[in-house]
This record gives C-alpha cells, sequence and structure tokens, in this order.
C-alpha cells in the first residue's frame, strides 16, 4: 500500500490511520476505521474493563500520545531496530484505535525501518517470527507497561528485555529473508536453464522475471506484466508450461489460471520455518497455522513428478 512504500513521508498520525483504514477495508471490520473515542482493554471482560489485563490510556490523551510517539519515530536518536522496537511498543500500549491495532501496530515496524533506509524493497518477517514466540512477546511487551518511575531500574530493565528480543527476531528475520532470496535466485537460475536458449526479449524471459512477485496468473495479469498482446502472452506462457515452470491449474478452457508451483512451495517452506521456534521444522515443528496445515482439497501435481514431503 502507498503508506508502506513512501520511506521518506513523515509518519503522522494521519498516515497511521490510512494504514489502518487500509488494512480493515476488505474486513468485517471496515467500520470500525480512525481514533477511537471510548475507553478500550485487552481481556477478560466483553462489558467491562474491571479486571482486564491491560487498559490502554483514555481517549482524550490519543491524539497526544500519538503525536508525541510520531514525533519520535521521525527522529534518528536511536538506532532504526531499537526505534521500531519502542515504537512499536508504545503504539500497543496507545491502543488508539477501537479494532486494527496488532495490524497496524506491524505495519509500523516497516515504516519504522523503511524510513531509516532499511528494508526498503521488501517487508521482513518481523511480525510473523514475534507472533511464533507470542505468549515471550506478549510478557516482554506487558513488562514495559508499569506505574512507576520512568527511568527507574524497573523500566530500563523492562524495556531492554523487550528490544533484545526484538532484535532477536530481526537478526533472525534478516538471516531468514537473504536465505530465501537465494533459494528463489537459484530457482530462476534452474528454469533458465530448463528453457535452453531463448531471444533475450523472448515474452517467456520477460514473464519469467516476473514470476517471483506473482507466482499465480492468468493470460490478462500476464499482459500487463510483460506489456503484449493476447496471443504473444499465450505463446510465452506455453512455453513456460513445456518447461515445467507454470502449471494450468482450472482445467478449463477459458479464464485459465496457472501456477509456479515450485515457487509456492518455496513460500509455503519459508512460512512453516517461521512458524517454527527454532526455524528448523526437522527438530521443532510449527506452534501456529501454517502452510500444509491450512490447505484442504487437491494441489495441482508438482512440475517435477511427486510433490515433495512436507517438513512437518
Amino acid at each position: 500500500m502507498r503508506a508502506l512504500r513512501n520511506a521518506a513521508e513523515p509518519i503522522t498520525t494521519a498516515r497511521l490511520v490510512d494504514v489502518q483504514e487500509a488494512l480493515l477495508r476488505p474486513t468485517t471490520l471496515a467500520d470500525r476505521t480512525g481514533l477511537r473515542h471510548v475507553q478500550n482493554w485487552i481481556g477478560r471482560h466483553d462489558n467491562s474493563p474491571n479486571g482486564a489485563d491491560f487498559v490502554p490510556p483514555p481517549p482524550e490523551l490519543v491524539p497526544e500520545l500519538l503525536e508525541d510517539l510520531c514525533g519520535f519515530c521521525n527522529g534518528d536518536s536511536v538506532s532504526p531496530v531499537v526505534q521500531a522496537a519502542i515504537a512499536h511498543a508504545q503504539f500497543e500500549t496507545i491502543h488508539p484505535f477501537i479494532d486494527g491495532n496488532g495490524r497496524t501496530g506491524r505495519a509500523l515496524i516497516a515504516m519504522v525501518l523503511r524510513r531509516r533506509g532499511l528494508a526498503l524493497r521488501t517487508v521482513p518477517p518481523v511480525s510473523l517470527i514475534l507472533a511464533t514466540s507470542a505468549g515471550a512477546y506478549v510478557h516482554a511487551l506487558n513488562a514495559t507497561r508499569y506505574d512507576g518511575p520512568p527511568e527507574g531500574p524497573v523500566a530500563n530493565a523492562a524495556m531492554e528485555a523487550w528490544i533484545a528480543m526484538f532484535a532477536g527476531a530481526c537478526t533472525r528475520a534478516a538471516h531468514d529473508a537473504v536465505a530465501f532470496e537465494d533459494r528463489i535466485e537459484a530457482l530462476v537460475a534452474t528454469w533458465r536453464t530448463r528453457l535452453g536458449s531463448l531471444r533475450a526479449d523472448a515474452g517467456a524471459l520477460q514473464l519469467l522475471a516476473h514470476l517471483p512477485a506473482a507466482p499465480i496468473i492468468t493470460i490478462s495479469s500476464a499482459q500487463k506484466l510483460i506489456g503484449r498482446n493476447f496471443t504473444n502472452t499465450s505463446t510465452a506462457i506455453e512455453v513456460l508450461v513445456r518447461a515445467r515452470i507454470l502449471i494450468e491449474t482450472t482445467g478449463a478452457r477459458r479464464n485459465r489460471s496457472f501456477e509456479a508451483v515450485e515457487l509456492i512451495d518455496a513460500f509455503a517452506d519459508l512460512e512453516r520455518a517461521l512458524a517454527s521456534p527454532s526455524g528448523n521444522t526437522h527438530a521443532e515443528g510449527p506452534v501456529r497455522p501454517c502452510p500444509d496445515d491450512l490447505v484442504e482439497g487437491p494441489r495441482p501435481p508438482h512440475p517435477l513428478g511427486s510433490r515433495k514431503k512436507r517438513r512437518r
């Protein structure tokens, strides 16, 4: 979305509201956007904050607190990772919306890192790693919320523990992202070998370059990607099908859909690894829902024969 793409744009309350609206627009919560004007709370009872796990600041303080947070996000007094960690914790503490706080708070991580010149092309999977350690994540966040001196030893110890956990998630996210990029580059190189000798301007090569970002295509969507007419695009797709790079998945004569199954497998393996605390599904299985746990119904045949067995 535009609010995340523009790294140079300052982080403001209006921009955070835009992000929240974009994230909730396709959901049943689309009518619950904007800053809250009522008290909210987390846990225990739906009709009263008594006994709640956490009660955020009252609504009349939200605009001022967000303005202060945005001022911090637009500075550079600390390292980008520390800044993103503190910003995320403070945003979740303010809890400025009725719904969508978690989604927007995770987006804020990417916004801060991008504004500081990190992760300009991708969104590192920091939030997925934190979700894998959900209990420790919630405990670390809650420890930063307490009634006492802001510079006291309890406050400092809690924030240091949270930043250490967040930094560890960032380190693993960067490592996993680089490993995934290497895997995709190797896969694309294998595909080029399968294609053999083609002219540099061949439509199949042009389309191949787009597959990592568009692993599921139709002839219509492929036309938009490579800027060719229906006939030339269809020919390019057929070349990729013959090379076992794409598989037709609908079985229809019209409105056909094609998948780069090996690429989708790579994404699924990454998601499963991110759902494992150790990052190794051989040693430790996923602890939250992930691909293969969610997929139902028949899968398309693997281009290289029997589909490889998933790591559990």
